[in-house]
């Protein structure tokens, strides 16, 4: 055991210093995700759907904002408007139609969101490879998209992007932003014995409206 463990740490020494130059493969034109090629905007809607759909997140596509908030009223006929909380971003804002406080999120008393029970957001941008939503803390706060059961995202078609490669530069040219959230589908651990369960450390509904207008 310990020569085997020598020969190890002799060849790490051994290598140190001696560097591999790589390109990188942006630069090197390499596509690393061609199983989801660049296409028509129509195409990768329906790819962000399809993968999304596969992690039980929903997608709705909706022509005008007036869809989207129809779709709203559909998706939490069930809930009372006092447990719905709206972000203060201006395409929410304008979906909500004076439903929701002017108060903003991070002055919001503790008690509402925590008898929340669907929380609604914009996001920074959409990943139709995986099916993703990216969520930045200078949009939509910290809390809104971790804390009630049910998370609604509003965007539109325009924030879709092929990769998550193509949503760093966003992030780079917001200096504000402190937190930023990959959210692929709800919230899922299957820790105890490799059954899967939803809602586990945070929504456990996950749907998204693109206003593709």
């Amino acid at each position: 055991m310990n020569n085997s463990r020598d020969e190890i740490i002799t060849s790490l020494r051994n290598a140190r210093g001696k560097l591999i130059s790589v390109p990188h493969p942006v630069a090197a034109g390499i596509n690393h995700f061609n199983d989801r090629p660049a296409g028509d905007l129509t195409s990768c809607l329906q790819n962000f759907k399809e993968r999304l759909a596969a992690l039980k997140g929903e997608t709705y596509i909706v022509g005008s904002k007036a869809e989207a908030r129809s779709k709203i009223s559909e998706l939490t006929q069930t809930v009372s408007s006092e447990e719905i909380v709206y972000s203060n971003e201006p395409i929410v804002q304008e979906i909500a139609d004076g439903a929701t406080t002017v108060m903003p999120l991070d002055e919001l008393p503790d008690t509402v969101l925590k008898n929340c029970k669907v929380g609604i957001t914009g996001c920074l941008s959409l990943v139709t490879r995986t099916g993703s939503v990216v969520v930045s803390s200078t949009l939509s706060g910290r809390r809104l998209s971790v804390l009630p059961p049910f998370h609604i995202v509003v965007a539109e078609s325009s924030q879709m992007e092929m990769s998550l490669e193509n949503v760093f530069p966003k992030l780079e040219s917001d200096p504000l932003w402190s937190y930023a959230v990959v959210i692929t589908g709800p919230s899922r651990t299957a820790d105890i014995e490799k059954i899967l369960v939803l809602g586990a450390h945070g929504p456990k509904r996950f749907a998204v409206i693109i206003i593709d207008a």
